[in-house]
């Protein structure tokens, strides 16, 4: 601040100073304010609209988890029948197909769960193949029971990626399950990933489904819009191209009516991204 003393000639110049200055730290102070509650504002619709995803997985896992459980009964009622006529090693062998069909449901829920806990971001190097690999686990039985073929084009010795794997699967979970909502029983859900450039990966999901109307194009990515009437959300999309820009990548989409669309996301790889990670930790400190 500049000092101030009464009658100098510098009087009312040091007054104008120190009055924008104290202007300029309520600004400052205000904004950072701001930026935390629109940190927050994020973090909270991502939870949203993970939980919205929840409910279409929660009924395709109700689902999943019938068969396992079906099998069990039928071993268990089979075993109670001819117990008096099996031997030892027979016995042995029903009691094992129960415990694979409980290790099946422990997986089943363990999937679930960990998909839908919060959770802090956590960056690391990840291997983008593998993330897209369990992402499909959780939307498996979305896919076999609307009759959807999957066809897997993933690039070897990809780059790998510097991400938080949980937000990423969200990202993927959302995507595959917008496909499938546009598509028609028999229509085709393909991911490939390649390569592009020294250090940069990109993922293709593309589905032969009804195709997005051009009107639509440019407000995919904003909040709120939605084209499922009753029932959805509408923070879908925006909350996975808010995901991907926080992930220094890019998100694009291409669609023709009748034919189906594609939508590519862009990730840098881990080993650029985390130098200027720890920059940047670094100068924070």
């Amino acid at each position: 601040r500049a000092p101030i003393r009464e009658h100098d000639e510098t009087f009312t110049l040091a007054v104008s100073f120190n009055t924008m200055l104290d202007h300029l730290q309520l600004t400052h102070e205000s904004l950072a304010q701001s930026m935390n509650l629109l940190r927050e504002k994020q973090a909270l619709l991502v939870e949203a609209e993970k939980l919205a995803s929840l409910g279409i997985l929660t009924a395709g896992v109700a689902h999943e988890l019938t068969n396992p459980l079906n099998n069990i009964s039928m071993i268990a009622e089979t075993y109670t029948e001819l117990y008096e006529k099996l031997d030892r090693e027979k016995r042995i062998g029903f009691m094992n197909n129960i415990d694979k069909e409980t290790e099946r449901i422990k997986k089943i829920v363990n999937n679930l769960l960990s998909f839908s806990k919060p959770k802090k971001a956590d960056l690391k190097e990840a291997d983008i193949n593998a993330v897209i690999i369990s992402s499909l686990g959780l939307v498996q039985n979305m896919l076999h029971v609307s009759n959807i073929d999957t066809e897997l084009d993933l690039a070897k010795d990809l780059p790998a990626v510097f991400v938080d794997e949980n937000q990423m699967q969200q990202v993927f979970v959302n995507l595959i399950t917008n496909a499938v909502q546009a598509m028609s029983p028999g229509d085709k859900l393909t991911i490939a990933t390649r390569p592009a450039g020294e250090d940069t990966v990109e993922i293709d999901i593309s589905d032969t489904g009804k195709g997005i109307p051009p009107e639509f194009m440019s407000h995919l990515f904003d909040p709120f819009f939605t084209t499922k009437g009753v029932g959805g959300t509408g923070l879908g999309l925006s909350v996975s191209y808010g995901i991907i820009k926080n992930h220094k990548g890019n998100i694009s989409v291409k669609s023709e009516a009748g034919t189906g669309s594609t939508f590519t996301i862009e990730l840098p790889g881990y080993k650029g991204e985390k130098k200027k990670y720890e920059a940047t930790a670094n100068y924070g400190n």
